[in-house]
């Protein structure tokens, strides 16, 4: 796993977050446990197989991991919903994803909705964690043809904007508006000073930041590169953009290298 990088882990920096959930399955009755890092001792670790190279970590997104878990514990579904939903899976939280299924399966916060359910837990479970894998086998074992076919294109719209492949192309094209703006900038302020006063000092931090974004670049395009090879044959759409993205990416270093 990458370090530094906000990857949807449930607990980071001696936090964890609580709750063995339980999901009532429509007349089955089928209780599916999800322990995931509760008060029996349980601390959480970085998912299995996750190399995630998404936001970084910041106190903010912790605190918010918190407070949203208190809400839930203390039956406040409705705003614990909108946190999971619209501030924690955009991130790419897997355990918030995960818990937006469940409240659309067992109705806290919003009607019962197993169809919702599905997609919800079949996004939680793209980075392949046993837990969340389970749970999305389990209701999908349960649901009709008909309702498996609606959570899969209920699934296709939430990966477009909360899948991995969307939150990492998102980064990657910041990194690269960073990239033009740090080389513009320093090309201006030195021919704004003859090409001599700016300090040593604030070239070395110029080339520190550079070098940092083109490392995360890096990291970025190869988890992409990665994904894409492992998608389906016909998800050529995908491999297209994937590849202008690259190719950006390699036009903009050599760039900014060429002008160094």
């Amino acid at each position: 796993m990458q370090s530094g990088y906000y990857n949807g882990t449930v607990a980071r920096g001696g936090l964890r977050r609580r709750g063995c959930v339980s999901a009532w399955v429509s007349k089955t009755m089928l209780l599916s446990s999800v322990c995931l890092g509760f008060s029996s001792g349980f601390w959480c670790q970085a998912f299995a197989g996750e190399r995630f190279p998404g936001y970084e970590p910041d106190r903010k997104a912790l605190d918010t991991q918190q407070k949203v878990d208190r809400l839930f514990d203390r039956g406040v579904y409705e705003r614990a919903i909108v946190i999971y939903r619209d501030e924690l899976a955009p991130l790419g939280d897997k355990y918030a994803q995960y818990m937006v299924g469940y409240m659309y399966l067992t109705g806290k916060g919003v009607d019962e909705d197993p169809v919702a359910a599905l997609a919800w837990y079949r996004l939680s479970a793209e980075r392949g964690h046993d837990s969340f894998v389970a749970v999305y086998r389990q209701l999908s074992a349960t649901l009709s043809a008909e309702q498996r076919e609606r959570a899969g294109e209920a699934y296709a719209g939430l990966a477009d904007s909360l899948g991995d492949a969307a939150i990492v192309k998102r980064l990657v094209e910041k990194d690269i508006g960073r990239l033009r703006r740090g080389s513009a900038a320093g090309v201006s302020l030195s021919l704004e000073a003859g090409g001599s006063n700016r300090s040593d000092r604030s070239n070395r931090l110029d080339d520190a930041r550079s070098r940092q974004i083109r490392l995360r670049l890096e990291s970025r395009m190869d988890f992409l590169n990665e994904l894409a090879a492992t998608r389906r044959p016909d998800d050529e759409l995908l491999r297209k953009e994937i590849a202008d993205l690259d190719a950006e990416v390699a036009a903009t270093i050599e760039r900014i290298e060429s002008s160094e």
